[in-house]
């Protein structure tokens, strides 16, 4: 078990958790940050310095077309789209945590700012990304 304060970063987090995670891409030979939504798995680490999270992405629909498909007429403006892509991220990455609900069986209603998910990606499908069909 990690030794630490309870006020240290990354005893913030906890697996389940759903969290803004700052990251940098080359784009036009300059480094820009963005901010992506990421479902904690597990947390692990050596000591307080090197703590790692073990995250799935979530994608906005508009992030579909770096995976070649197109966003959907009924992909409202707060979903998100829950994807089998793992990374292992350093806690210091982690912005917040957030609220995104799960909405696969539709029930309730949701507030006007609410992120939710009812539709999955698989990346890893060998005919190309892929969403699933909504119940």
């Amino acid at each position: 078990m990690l030794k630490g304060k309870e006020e240290d970063g990354w005893r913030k987090y906890q697996p389940n958790d759903h969290i803004e995670v700052k990251y940098a891409i080359e784009e036009d030979g300059e480094t820009k940050t963005r901010v992506g939504l990421a479902k904690v798995l597990e947390i692990r680490g050596g000591d307080e310095r090197h703590v790692f999270l073990l995250v799935f992405w979530l994608y906005r629909p508009n992030d579909l077309k770096e995976r070649e498909l197109k966003a959907a007429p009924y992909h409202g403006h707060n979903e998100l789209i829950a994807s089998n892509h793992l990374d292992i991220i350093n806690y210091t990455q982690v912005v917040r945590k957030i609220d995104v609900t799960d909405r696969r069986n539709g029930s309730g209603n949701l507030g006007s700012d609410e992120l939710f998910w009812r539709q999955t990606l698989d990346v890893y499908n060998p005919g190309g990304a892929k969403l699933s069909k909504i119940n």
